[in-house]
């Protein structure tokens, strides 16, 4: 179970927000969630939020040091 306490939920983005954070759409957004793809997120209600630590993970996990580039050249 995620740890949600308050103090990380205060720190919650709304789907606009977390788009920004990315530097992606919000279309890009639900195209991921519906295919289970990209940063969790969660729903309170009729809201989807993302977590501003989720979404920094989830940017620091694509950083590749080019390695398997290098393997398949």
């Amino acid at each position: 179970m995620p740890d949600l306490t308050s103090a990380r939920l205060k720190d919650r983005l709304t789907i606009e927000q977390a788009a920004e954070h990315l530097s992606v759409s919000v279309t890009t957004l639900y195209s991921w969630r519906t295919r289970r793809r990209g940063p969790r997120a969660m729903r309170l209600g009729r809201r989807l939020y993302y977590l501003r630590d989720d979404l920094d993970a989830y940017l620091r996990a694509q950083f590749s040091d080019g390695s398997q580039a290098r393997r398949s050249a």
